[in-house]
Order: C-alpha cells, then sequence, then structure tokens
C-alpha cells in the first residue's frame, strides 16, 4: 500500500479509485470508462478525474483496471 501511495498521480479526484505513474498513457481506460478515467492536464498520463458513483460506472472501473496492460489503476476498496 505504501508504493501505492507513493506512486498516485496528484490530479486524480479524491476517492477510492486512483492511477499511477506506472501508466503508458495507452488509453484503454478512457475507452471504456470515459466517465472515470481521461488525460491529465499534460497529456501525461490517463488520471481519475470523476470517482466512479453508480453501479454501471464501478463495472466499467473494474473493466478498465483489469484490462490496464501496466495495471496503473488502483481501488483502495
Amino acid at each position: 500500500m505504501e508504493t501505492e501511495q507513493l506512486n498516485r498521480l496528484e490530479e486524480n479526484v479524491p476517492g477510492t479509485w486512483f492511477t499511477t505513474d506506472d501508466c503508458i498513457i495507452c488509453g484503454i481506460c478512457g475507452d471504456i470508462a470515459p466517465e472515470s478515467f481521461g488525460p491529465d492536464s499534460t497529456g501525461g498520463y490517463h488520471i481519475v478525474h470523476h470517482q466512479p458513483d453508480s453501479p454501471d460506472a464501478v463495472e466499467n472501473a473494474r473493466e478498465a483496471q483489469d484490462a490496464c496492460p501496466v495495471e496503473a489503476i488502483r481501488c483502495e476498496d
């Protein structure tokens, strides 16, 4: 957990879902769950711009997490 906190991108909105600096900007998360994931202000990473707040949004976020090729999507639940 401590390592995850160190790698957590600061631009993620507060909440249980976040992305880490392992992100390679593949865009899969934004394709699967655009309501929650998208590029940061620099375009250097994808971040959580809106915490999943419905069952469908959580399902999409979990699908994006499973599809992430570098495991850069995390959830503290």
